[in-house]
This record gives C-alpha cells, sequence and structure tokens, in this order.
C-alpha cells in the first residue's frame, strides 16, 4: 500500500465516523420508523458528478468492485454500481433509501476524511461518505479501506435478507438444533434434515431452479492444528464421504482439487473463527457448485462448530443464492445445555 503523508493521515484518523443516524433527534424522532431499504442484492449506488466517474476515481472503483468471485465457477462481479449524480441523489427519495450507497466528493478545499453512515434514510443502510482533494488522495484512502467497505456493505446484505425471512422462521427446526447442539439458526421453511448422526447434520431444500444445503457439524477444540484450511477441508470431506452420496454407485461429494479454496480469518458474531469458500464436486458423477464454510471457535464448551453451506443449480447464477445462505449461518445462537429445555 501506499503511504499517506502524516498531516493526511492524522486528518483521515480523526475523521472516521460511525453515525446511527440518530445524534441530536428528538425520542419522538428515534420512534418513528424507518423506510426499509431498496437496492438489488450486491449493489452499490456511487454519488458523484460525471467527471468524478469519468476520472481514475470512477475506474478505482470500478476495478475493485467489478471483479469476479473467484470462489464461483461462473463469471459474476462482486457488485454491480450504478451512478448517479449529487443533485439527482438529493432530490429523489427512492435513491436515498438505497441499501448501499457511496457518496464522493472532491474538492481542493476540504480535507480529506471517511465517514461511515449507518441507517440514515432507511434500514438496513450503510453510506460511506469520501471527500478528497484530488484523484490521488482517493486512491490512497480507497485502496487502504475498500475492503473494509465491502464488509461493510456485505453486512447490510445479510441483515435485509434475514428481515425478509424473518416470518418464514421454521421454529421447528431452530429447536431440533437447539437440542441436538445447543445451537439454533434462523433457516426458513422449505428444509428437512437429509442425513444425521450425533455429531452431524444435513439439512436440504429443493426447488425447480436450485437445491440448498445446510450442513451443521461439532468436534472438540483440541488445538489450533483444527483451524488450519486443510484440517478444516479433511474434516468436510470425511464428513461428505460418509453422509452425501452421489446419485451414482460409489459416488460421494468433496471438495474440489482442481481449483483453489480461499481461506481467512474473520470475527463471526464476535467469535474468532475461519472462513472458507470454494467448489465442491462429487466424485464419480458429474454434480458439482459452490461452497462457504464457517469454522468457528466456541471457547465457552470447548469445542468448534463448523456451518456450511452449498448449492447445486446448473446454469443458475449462484452469487445471489449463495449470499441467501450466508445470512442464516450468520443468525448462529449459542446456548447453554442448562437453556435447553426438552
Amino acid at each position: 500500500m501506499k503511504k499517506i503523508n502524516l498531516t493526511v493521515l492524522s486528518i483521515f484518523l480523526m475523521a472516521i465516523l460511525v453515525s446511527c443516524g440518530n445524534g441530536n433527534k428528538t425520542e419522538a424522532d428515534k420512534l418513528m420508523v424507518k423506510p426499509g431499504s431498496s437496492g438489488k442484492t450486491y449493489e452499490m449506488l456511487v454519488v458523484c458528478n460525471d467527471a468524478v466517474w469519468d476520472s481514475s476515481i470512477g475506474a478505482s472503483i470500478r476495478d475493485f468492485f467489478h471483479q469476479y468471485d473467484s470462489t464461483l465457477n461462473q463469471t459474476e462481479q462482486l457488485y454491480f454500481t450504478p451512478h448517479i449524480t449529487n443533485v439527482t441523489f438529493e432530490k429523489n427519495t427512492m435513491f436515498q433509501n438505497h441499501r448501499n450507497v457511496m457518496i464522493i466528493t472532491v474538492d481542493p478545499t476540504n480535507d480529506p476524511k471517511i465517514e461511515k453512515v449507518i441507517n440514515k434514510y432507511s434500514q438496513p443502510q450503510r453510506i460511506f461518505r469520501i471527500t478528497v482533494r484530488n484523484e490521488q488522495e482517493f486512491e490512497k484512502l480507497f485502496s487502504k479501506y475498500k475492503q473494509e467497505i465491502y464488509n461493510t456493505y456485505v453486512e447490510a446484505e445479510r441483515i435485509r435478507i434475514n428481515r425478509f425471512f424473518g416470518p418464514q422462521i421454521d421454529r421447528k427446526m431452530a429447536g431440533f438444533l437447539t437440542k441436538k447442539f445447543n445451537l439454533s439458526l434462523d433457516i426458513p421453511k422449505g428444509f428437512s434434515v437429509a442425513k444425521e448422526s450425533a455429531d452431524f447434520v444435513w439439512l436440504w431444500r429443493n426447488t425447480a431452479k436450485v437445491d440448498y444445503g445446510i450442513l451443521v457439524y461439532v468436534e472438540p477444540y483440541v488445538d489450533t492444528m483444527q483451524l488450519d484450511f486443510r484440517s478444516i477441508i479433511q474434516e468436510r470431506d470425511i464428513k461428505t464421504f460418509e453422509f452425501i452420496p452421489g446419485d451414482l454407485p460409489g459416488s460421494y461429494m468433496e471438495v474440489s482439487k482442481g481449483f483453489p479454496v480461499a481461506s481467512y480469518p474473520i470475527s463471526f458474531n464476535d467469535k474468532y473463527a475461519v472462513e472458507s469458500r470454494g467448489l465442491w464436486e462429487t466424485h464419480g458423477d458429474f454434480m458439482g457448485g459452490p461452497f462457504l464454510h464457517y469454522t468457528i471457535v466456541d471457547e465457552k464448551y470447548s469445542r468448534l462448530i463448523h456451518l456450511d453451506g452449498f448449492l447445486y443449480a446448473p446454469g443458475e447464477y449462484k452469487r445471489d443464492e449463495l449470499m441467501q445462505i450466508e445470512a442464516m449461518l450468520y443468525t448462529l445462537k449459542i446456548y447453554s445445555p442448562k437453556e435447553v429445555v426438552e
């Protein structure tokens, strides 16, 4: 990464703001319910004048957000980035209510800063306001914080999806997982138990275009070697070999060896976890698709919780559907054995 000079850096660090959109409002204002945010899944509205969008600033935004997701077996870009001017944004409520917004101002008289604003016009909503004096300053700030910006927008996607599925939650399935593993997931109706053992369950939902799979399994937490992605993938392959056969005799699910697995540590609902993404295939058959896997350290109960989602959707785009599963997995709640009522 390029370095920012000390003056700019000190100004920038003081300017990072997180706002819930309720500052200095009356209690009555706070009680007002904001409208639900608009926008398609993986869509970010870029607000700036045309000259800025046509400059290197717009090019940097497109280079990052239009890159293809390497963990899918199709060319699906990270985000779509429709552009409008500041004047259009300020006069149109529909645009103001968009879920993910980036507002860019180039002003030689203002100090550089980034502001993160939460739920200002609608909910869930994440707005980033970026003010710079020139294109070079934007490049420095964006290079340093683009991944955080992306992660923040994805967070809003998960919240939106779970609010949508809220009325459809299968309470019996949540109770089943609670009794079995002392945890729960908000899973919409339509999933059924395809296979289970003492420490493993495979949930399955079949639709006309997409089949959704969720794996939940636990193991004692012995040492950090279990968090190495090779150990995680090996354990997944062991489970799928045993419990998820293909349609042909002798076939079974496994992680594809022909594509790299992206794996990295994350904070998962404030718990240390490892996220792994890649492709699965059926050994001895021709089925396959994407998967995402979370290995979550449950320190309180000395165990690892494995949450895994995968899709089978031949000929269909899969990124939006995989986000739906991701949102479901992020609803994880962990209970003590005493909280579980038979």
